[in-house]
């Protein structure tokens, strides 16, 4: 298979028109030496820390283009291997770290999506084992009681009813995501059907300990959500003006299906007087499994009205 000659511009790759060859030449990458130097991951990694809207295309163009070969020709196979190796780079670990010094634009640590979703994770573990280690008030609490919940997230909406099950929460509901960029696409919208449980905690007043006075407020709650959604994202990415060859539409389009794992650390705020409460959560997406293209997953915050008899 033929490569392009490393002393040559990197505008002259294949695949490359003037606009990707600009991104790369205004983060030091000028010939087609230094892409192969750095390989195309770590490339377009690096262009999207300046420019977001360079999308996974251009990774495609570039990691092609170094062979010599049409982006189009890239097979499945070859395009997710290019995507789990961009998705696996951290900056600032030590075998980046001249990349990160003699490229990356403005320096220092880059925060993942990996990151992102393990934050979460060892927020709600810590959560959970000071929930079930603080003393607790016996909840006064009818033995099934019908419940309903609305949230609202930056990216969407969540709405699920099921019971009240002493201190346990069932449910089964409605995800609504519309994503726009904050995925691996330019615009990701869907949503699907899921089931969950949660678990309360309240403190018993005057106990020891930071949670258990927290949680020694009147009404105030804290709990664990475990939701599994299976959602349809559509999605769509902008064919960059960069990226030549045969005619293609201005935008390319797909859908996947995903079954996502989301576990929640969760306070609530029962209402005085009322069936009424407020919610607020923390945790994590996690697409446990996927058909088709990658689509976005990582932390999430959300806030809701709890009805519930």
């Amino acid at each position: 298979m033929s490569r392009a000659p490393d002393h040559m511009p990197v505008s002259d790759l294949k695949n490359l028109g003037a606009v990707s060859a600009r991104w790369l030449e205004s983060v030091d990458i000028h010939t087609i030496g230094d892409l192969r130097r750095l390989g195309p991951a770590l490339a377009w990694r690096i262009v999207r820390e300046r420019y977001p809207e360079a999308n996974v295309l251009l990774l495609w163009a570039m990691a092609a283009g170094l062979e010599d070969r049409h982006w189009q020709s890239l097979g499945e196979n070859e395009k997710k291997a290019l995507r789990a190796e961009a998705k696996s780079i951290r900056f600032g670990s030590p075998e980046n770290a001249d990349a990160d010094a003699g490229h990356r634009p403005g320096g220092g640590l880059a925060t993942t999506r990996g990151a992102t979703v393990r934050l979460p994770v060892v927020l709600l573990l810590v959560t959970v084992a000071a929930l079930f280690t603080a003393p607790s008030a016996t909840a006064q609490v009818l033995p099934f009681s019908p419940l309903l919940e609305a949230q609202i997230y930056p990216a969407g909406g969540i709405l699920v009813g099921g019971a009240r099950l002493g201190p346990l929460d069932v449910h089964a509901g409605w995800n609504r995501t519309r994503r726009g960029d904050f995925g691996e696409h330019d615009n990701e919208r869907g949503g699907g059907p899921g089931i969950g449980a949660s678990i309360w905690r309240r403190g018993a007043p005057g106990a020891p300990g930071a949670l258990s006075g927290l949680l020694g407020v009147a009404g105030l709650h804290a709990g664990l959500r475990i939701d599994v959604w299976y959602l349809d994202i559509d999605w769509w990415d902008r064919v960059p003006g960069g990226i030549t060859g045969p005619p293609t539409p201005a935008r390319r389009t797909g859908s996947t299906q995903i079954t996502v794992f989301q576990p929640t650390v969760r306070l609530r705020f029962d209402l005085p007087g009322a069936p009424l409460s407020l919610t607020a959560a923390v945790g994590a997406e996690i697409n446990v499994t996927t058909d088709g293209e990658d689509v976005g997953d990582g932390a999430i915050g959300l806030l809701g009205l709890r009805w519930a008899f």
